[in-house]
């Protein structure tokens, strides 16, 4: 029976990753070159393995100042943000969790400091009594250690909580740590080759949470 759900947060919960993209995709452009989406897409989900500056610098052969240039890149993502909503279904599934009686909580390799704020902005920091992130472990995503921490405070095990991931890496995370996972790849991340979840959907708006855990009994 399943007891709880836990909530990756970038580009699940929030498409930040797609902000990411689009912020620094108007740099290269002022720059008069391109930004590959299939470039950028590498490093959704995990640690940076794409570097956009030194690829803007190859391209230009030119050095790049990455003090100035990073902290153009994310005020105008915060910027972009400002008229960013939830990913479609999330506040359907997070309401309807609460009202089954599911423990939820939230699992990020972000850092709180990021996770937090936006929580608050959105109203929906109250729905989740567990909330652990690259703060709170030694290895973030595709180690298991955020899902592990966050099973453990919820007080349930491997297989009585869901996942909802967007990336590979979460994904991976996710089963890595026993549980079951639904995947909900968005613009950057639907390309990638999937191979560890349960259920995929384009959005959680697809399939309501009850039909959901209809498959999970």
């Amino acid at each position: 029976m399943i007891k709880a759900l836990v909530f990756d947060f970038d580009g699940t919960i929030l498409d930040t990753e797609w902000t990411l993209y689009q912020s620094f995709k108007e740099i290269y452009e002022s720059y008069g070159v391109i930004l590959p989406i299939d470039l950028w897409s590498q490093g959704v989900g995990s640690e940076l393995v794409f570097d956009p500056f030194a690829h803007l610098e190859e391209l230009t052969q030119a050095p790049v100042d990455r003090v100035a240039t990073e902290d153009r890149w994310l005020n105008r993502h915060r910027e972009m943000l400002q008229t960013t909503d939830l990913r479609p279904g999330v506040r359907d599934y997070l309401e309807v969790a609460r009202s089954h009686g599911l423990k939820i909580g939230l699992a990020s390799s972000s850092p709180r400091s990021w996770v937090e704020p936006h929580l608050k902005k959105y109203g929906i920091r109250d729905y989740f009594s567990c909330i652990f992130t690259k703060d709170d472990v030694l290895q973030v995503k595709p180690d298991p250690e955020l899902y592990t921490k966050t099973l453990s405070c919820l007080g349930v095990r491997p297989h009585e909580a869901i996942a909802v991931e967007d990336s590979v890496t979460g994904a991976i995370a996710a089963k890595a740590a026993g549980m079951y996972c639904i995947i909900t790849p968005h613009e950057l991340s639907r390309q990638h080759a999937f191979t560890e979840y349960d259920v995929r959907l384009e959005s959680l708006a697809e399939r309501r949470l009850e039909q959901v855990l209809e498959g999970f009994k």
